[in-house]
């Protein structure tokens, strides 16, 4: 996903230089950056082996810190399935962790009160 912070210091960038350039070429280098940046969400991602093992090593930890029974939106959890949505949140937290989904995911899992 396109960095806002990057595009913003690109764009600072080009209004510094941008009194020194022909008429003719500016539109051309605002272009440029606008394809680099919005080019990158065509890029596939790779999740490698060392992903995976990191993000399963992570539900293990967040599981030995878990307070049984989880309930999900309301509904009590069976350890199994504990289990599963510990996985599927450390996967969730990866993808947003290296900006690879347009919004926050999380899951419902509060502990009633």
């Amino acid at each position: 996903m396109a960095d806002p912070q990057e595009i913003e210091r690109e764009i600072r960038g080009y209004l510094e230089k941008e009194h020194n350039m022909r008429d003719s070429d500016k539109l051309d280098y605002l272009m440029a950056i606008m394809n680099k940046h919005f080019g990158l969400d065509k890029i596939d991602h790779m999740v490698n082996y060392f992903d995976f093992d990191h993000t399963v090593l992570n539900a293990k930890s967040v599981y030995a810190q878990t307070s049984m029974p989880m309930n999900l939106s309301g509904r009590e959890l069976n350890p199994s399935q504990t289990n599963y949505v510990l996985v599927l949140e450390a996967f969730v937290g990866y993808l947003n962790k290296n900006k690879l989904l347009k919004k926050l995911v999380k899951f419902d899992h509060k502990e009633k009160k």
